[in-house]
């Protein structure tokens, strides 16, 4: 699995606290377009999001 199916899986495993409804997440060439219910919990799914990738940037260049 790749990076971006992996933040897309974990990404789409999020539920809003205030709606109880899980995002959705489409893959758009190499980006992710995240749709949610609410304004609050797009925000904290695409603040994930950043954290996954910055994440996954740091641990690769500490490999080299």
């Amino acid at each position: 699995m790749n990076t971006l199916e992996n933040i897309k899986s974990t990404i789409e495993e999020r539920l809003c606290p205030i709606h109880d409804i899980h995002p959705l997440v489409e893959s758009v060439g190499a980006e992710l377009k995240i749709t949610c219910c609410c304004h609050f919990f797009y925000a904290r799914c695409l603040q994930d999001m950043k954290n996954i990738q910055y994440k996954i940037e740091l641990e690769r260049s500490l490999e080299i």
